[in-house]
């Protein structure tokens, strides 16, 4: 048996624990010890940050941009790329490649 490797993690449930670190070892199975830690010591999961973010935006009232906000502040990128297709379907290129290479 080799020597145990000790790194934190976070409960995401009744069987999954997310560690913050990579193990040094090949998938295999394994000895899981559970140790609760202080709460000062605890890091936050990703569902978690996620959430105190939304809370945090809802008490100082931001809104976020509603769909059709987002489409319209991103239309001009999208017509910028359709003209581009565009233009290069009338030089015969694939979508994506900017000029005909040279022979």
């Amino acid at each position: 048996m080799g020597k145990p490797a000790i790194v934190t993690g976070t409960l995401v449930d009744d069987r999954t624990v997310a560690l913050d670190e990579p193990v040094p070892l090949p998938p295999m199975k394994v000895r899981v010890a559970i140790e609760p830690l202080e709460e000062k010591h605890r890091r936050l999961y990703r569902p978690e940050v996620i959430s105190n973010i939304y809370a945090a935006q809802a008490i100082r009232g931001h809104c976020p941009p509603s769909r059709e906000e987002v489409d319209q502040r991103i239309q001009p990128a999208r017509q910028e790329r359709i003209d581009e297709d565009d233009r290069l379907a009338e030089l015969n290129l694939p979508a994506g490649v900017a000029e005909p290479l040279e022979s």
